[in-house]
């Protein structure tokens, strides 16, 4: 048995269904799978490709339920379905660690594709939290003393963007569908 959670915010595209009945389908089934698909899907947040995300965090999964289109309330709750993927699926999808893909198409530490940045240790607070934090990424890279002021922000790559944002919300892309049956537990959230 492995446990994972889907987070779905009152008022958004999933919120009017019930995922124990009717499973669950990529918004975008027939698009090609591709390593910036991926990038794309985790960096910008968009839902619109042939993965589904999930997580291993049920916390991560209630804060997406707390922010939908609508504030959620008892008469249109969010929600936090559990979601059990057992072995036997596996040969229907795919299961994909963002990070481990990241790091796997960044194999070579000196070379022009890189996940690294040019910033200070507080730089990764604003890309995990850019509303927040989001001066980080604007202010010069620091440079050596003596050295010549940068003209600008410090290096940040979709590569970086996307283990960072993997990391915090403890994803996991699936490629394929979910069928009903792993949809073993709904909890209401409002």
């Amino acid at each position: 048995m492995s446990l994972f959670y889907k987070g779905v915010g009152a008022g958004t595209f999933l919120g009017n269904q019930d995922l124990r009945i009717s499973g669950l389908s990529p918004r975008v089934p027939g698009a090609a799978p591709s390593y910036n698909s991926r990038l794309r899907h985790i960096s910008t947040g968009t839902t619109l490709s042939c993965y589904i995300s999930l997580t291993r965090s049920y916390g991560i999964a209630e804060s997406y339920a707390w922010s939908g289109v609508v504030p959620p309330t008892r008469a249109k709750p969010g929600y936090v379905y559990e979601i059990d993927i057992d072995k036997h699926l596996l040969s229907t999808l795919t299961l994909i660690d963002p990070v481990c893909d990241v790091a796997d198409h960044n194999t070579d530490p000196a070379g022009h594709h890189t996940y690294h940045h040019t910033g200070d240790p507080n730089y990764l607070l604003a890309v995990i939290a850019p509303r927040r934090f989001g001066h980080l990424l604007l202010a010069p890279a620091p440079v050596p003393p003596g050295g010549t002021p940068p003209s600008a922000a410090p290096a940040l790559t979709r590569d970086l963007t996307t283990i960072v944002r993997a990391l915090r919300d403890a994803e996991i892309l699936v490629q394929g569908n979910l069928p009903a049956a792993c949809f073993v537990g709904r909890h209401d959230i409002y």
